[in-house]
């Protein structure tokens, strides 16, 4: 037997093998049922950002906040003055006067500032008639008697009911009724 080559034998296997594979090829039968699905493969890289949206529609507001606390309490002010009595008050000696005879009265005040002068005015409907003025002692009372007053020679006044208003320097403020009537004559 002839000893073949290297040479020789490599061609041989690899026509041999070339044969083979053609066969095999030539051979082949129907595709098999799908196996099982393999385990998932790590994830891939991120992708690049895309472009802004669009700005969307406002929406509704929204409910009102929970109230906030209490605030600190604030310094106190400074102490106020004294303000006018408010017992301040008049009386007449008598509340019905005839016009053209009762000429004189007797005015008692009481609850007024001590030493506050006071002004006693008939009050009407054309103007306040000044009748007398007067000054409350230490006590704030006062009494005044005044004489020779023609009640009829007062402007606008007539017959009917009238305030007299009695007011002081230090703001005390007081009245009574006066009630003037035409004579019987």
């Amino acid at each position: 037997m002839k000893r073949f080559s290297r040479g020789r034998l490599s061609g041989l296997v690899l026509m041999l093998t070339l044969v083979a594979t053609l066969v095999i090829a030539g051979c082949a039968g129907d595709d098999g049922s799908q196996g099982p699905t393999g385990a998932s493969g790590l994830p891939g890289l991120p992708g690049n950002p895309g472009l802004a949206g669009v700005q969307g529609v406002q929406g509704d507001p929204g409910l009102p906040g929970n109230p906030g606390l209490p605030g600190l309490q604030g310094a106190s002010g400074a102490d106020g003055s004294d303000g006018a009595q408010i017992a301040a008050g008049v009386m007449l000696n008598k509340t019905t006067f005839v016009l053209g005879e009762d000429e004189t009265f007797t005015l008692t005040g009481y609850g007024f500032m001590p030493n506050e002068v006071v002004i006693a005015k008939l009050q009407t409907a054309q103007d306040n008639l000044i009748l007398v003025g007067a000054t409350a002692n230490a006590y704030g009372a006062f009494q005044v008697n005044p004489q020779d007053l023609d009640l009829t020679s007062l402007g606008a006044l007539e017959a009917g009911a009238f305030t007299l208003k009695v007011t002081g320097t230090d703001g005390s403020l007081a009245s009574a009724p006066m009630v003037f009537v035409e004579s019987a004559k």
